[in-house]
């Protein structure tokens, strides 16, 4: 039978190995080259009648400025951001 209850049977154990997950990814920080950058992209953007949502402009400037490759399941939307390096996510899109 199928278990629906998604609530981890150990939470402590469930805790940790998050904790541990996390641990091991470095995180890109948000600061001023990433600001810059971020508004560079929505003004640019915004130029050719093409905006994105601010938070997406965001994510693009830290992944840009840290040269870094984004992954999403939407890269036709991410895609149109001069600059940042898409690789999709898409069963079958491997590699796009």
């Amino acid at each position: 039978m199928k278990q629906d209850n998604l609530e981890p049977t150990y939470p402590e154990k469930s805790f940790s190995e998050v904790n541990s997950l996390l641990k091991s990814i470095p995180i890109l920080e948000f600061d001023n080259r990433a600001a810059l950058k971020a508004g560079d992209i929505q003004a640019e953007l915004m130029n050719i009648g093409r905006p994105v949502n601010l938070l997406d402009a965001l994510i693009a400037g830290v992944v840009i400025t840290n040269n870094e490759v984004f992954l999403t399941r939407n890269i036709d939307h991410f895609g149109r951001i001069k600059g940042l390096k898409c690789i999709s996510w898409n069963p079958g899109d491997y590699g796009r």
